[in-house]
This record gives C-alpha cells, structure tokens and sequence, in this order.
C-alpha cells in the first residue's frame, strides 16, 4: 500500500479511516460509508421500534379481549342468581359458580317437594337415581351419572344450598326488587305482581302494570281504592288474586291462583323458578310481598314497603299468611 499511494500514511489519515473525519480521499471514502452505515442502522432502529410497538399493541388487545371474554363467562354464570342471605362463609364462597348446570340441564324431569315421596324414584337409563329425591326424610340431587349434589348448585336459575352431604337446605330466587314509595304508597299488591313479572322476564314498570288495573267495589273484582294515597286518607284500597289473574295473564300468557294452597305447593313453585306474590297480615295491618326463597326454618321476601331480601321466620310468615286467607299469586 505504501508503494502505490507514494507516501506514508500519517496519524491524521489513520484518524480519517477511523473516525470518517479529513480532507484526504481515504477520509472522504470511510467518511461516506460511515454516513451509509449510521443511516442503514437508523433505518433498522426504525423498523425495530416500529415492530415492537406492534406487538405490543397486538399484545395488549389480546390480553383485553381475554379478559372481555372472561367477564362475559362470569355474568352469564351468576346473572339472576345469588347466595341467599343466611348462607354460611363456606357456601357464599362458592357462590356464582354453576357447577350443575349441565347436568341438571341433560335431566329428563325433576320432582318438586310436592310430588316427591320416599317411594318415588326417577331412573336414568343406567338405573341411577335423577332429579330431586326424599331419602329417609331428607331431600337430595342426584344428577343423570348418580352422582349427587353437593354445595352451592343453581339449576334452572334457582340457587340450591346442599350440605357437604347434599341434603338440601334451601331454594333461593334473586328476584328484581322495586319499591312502592313515594308514589305508590298503597300500590303493594302492583308493585309485587311487577317484581314477579320482571323475574319471569317480562320487562315492564310498576307504572305499566297499574296502567291495567281493574277496579271495582269488591277486591275478588279489582281494586278498591287508589294506589297513590297511603292508608291515613281512607282512601287506600286492595285487590286479591282472582282479580289480578287476567292482568297477569296479559303480560305473561299464564296466572295461576294458589289461595288455599299447602306451603309444599307454595314452595314447588320457587323450586320451579317462579317466585310467589303473598298476602298476609301482621299487626292487624294487610300487606302484599314477594316470596323469594326458602328453608325449613326461615324465608325471604321481596317487601315493596321495605327491602330486598327480607327474612323472617317461618312460623311467623305462615300465621301471617294464614291471618291474610292463605291468598297466593304466581303464573
């Protein structure tokens, strides 16, 4: 190399090699591929960044649509159920889980408590037992393999609570509440009959309901008085079931009058889905609320004068209930 440039090369040309800097042609040469290198090397930084940033925004919209999917599973799991009130810390963590549902949903029949008999027996095509069974005086769920139930189950969008021994102890519908007050202070039986209705799917305000009342001077006929004044007017009024069966009808396409009916009866139609309107009586004052739910010792009510999820003691809401002429309402 010495021999053809003629001369030697000189600290400055070796700066000029390295560093892309000088006057002389060497230095112009590495001056140009220096420029061409950083700028080849910008261009893949660019493309770099470029395709990370797309893959972590493919990253993130992936994980928001798992995590969109995931909530949606959860809803359709607990929507219109939840743990009744009094479940112990052991089942209320079970809550929201539907381990039954397809196997309740596979059975060819259940047998509600009023159909139900130590002699009664359903049978898979395997021989195991299916549906609800009284064993020795206690109620089990056995699914169509003979497996039984156990815990927390919400079959047909009523919440079962099963002991770890699966015997039953108590059926729970989450029923919608709605308040009567302040515009309808005397408006329960309304406001009951559009919870039950809401629950049983029909959309419809305590305003559409009242809107096909009937009124009459006899209660079996329609309602005696107006909804929109309380009782200190005497100008309160009542309703009883036979009067309310063609509304009811008219919004769901079926009533039914279950006054004079056993509380085995009563409770078959929650076991089935189907919360109960009930009128009953306490402290000498008549009343109409939503049956919800219950076990052998308690129930829970739906009370448009008070709140959700009400619970009273069994022997107290069936005097009340008798003081009322056992009158039930449901579809």
């Amino acid at each position: 190399m010495l021999g053809r440039v003629g001369r030697k090369i000189t600290w400055n040309d070796l700066s000029a090699l390295i560093w892309g800097q000088g006057t002389t042609g060497a230095g112009k040469a590495v001056a140009g591929f220096h420029t061409r290198l950083e700028s080849a090397i910008s261009e893949q930084v660019r493309h770099l960044l470029a395709a990370f940033r797309l893959f972590a925004t493919v990253t993130v919209v992936f994980v928001i649509v798992i995590i969109v999917i995931c909530l949606i599973k959860f809803n359709e799991q607990s929507v219109g159920a939840e743990v009744p009130p009094s479940a112990t810390a052991s089942t209320a963590a079970s809550s929201g889980t539907d381990p039954g549902q397809s196997d309740a949903d596979s059975l060819s029949a259940t047998l509600p408590p009023s159909e139900a008999s130590a002699d009664t027996r359903a049978a898979a095509s395997d021989g195991s037992l299916v549906g609800w069974q009284y064993i020795d005086g206690e109620r089990y769920f056995y699914y169509a393999d003979g497996r039984k139930a156990t815990g927390i189950q919400i079959i047909k969008g009523v919440v079962f609570d099963l002991d770890d021994q699966g015997r039953w102890q108590s059926s729970y519908l989450n029923v919608p509440y709605i308040s009567q007050l302040p515009d309808m202070p005397s408006g329960c039986e309304v406001v009951s009959v559009t919870m039950m209705l809401n629950q049983a799917g029909v959309r419809v305000s305590k305003e559409q309901v009242a809107e096909r009342l009937p009124y009459a001077g006899d209660p079996n006929l329609g309602f005696t008085g107006s909804l929109y004044v309380d009782g200190s007017s005497g100008a309160s009024g009542v309703v009883w079931p036979p009067a309310l069966l063609d509304l009811v009808s008219s919004f769901k396409g079926s009533a039914v009058d279950l006054t004079g009916q056993s509380w085995d009866s009563i409770c078959s139609y929650i076991d089935e889905g189907k919360p109960v309107v009930v009128w009953f009586s306490s402290s000498g004052l008549d009343h109409t609320v939503v049956l919800t739910g219950y076990s052998k010792t308690q129930v829970w009510i739906n009370d448009p004068l008070a709140e959700k999820d009400v619970i009273l003691e069994l022997p107290t809401f069936l005097s009340n209930w008798a003081g009322n002429g056992y009158r039930a309402l449901s579809y």
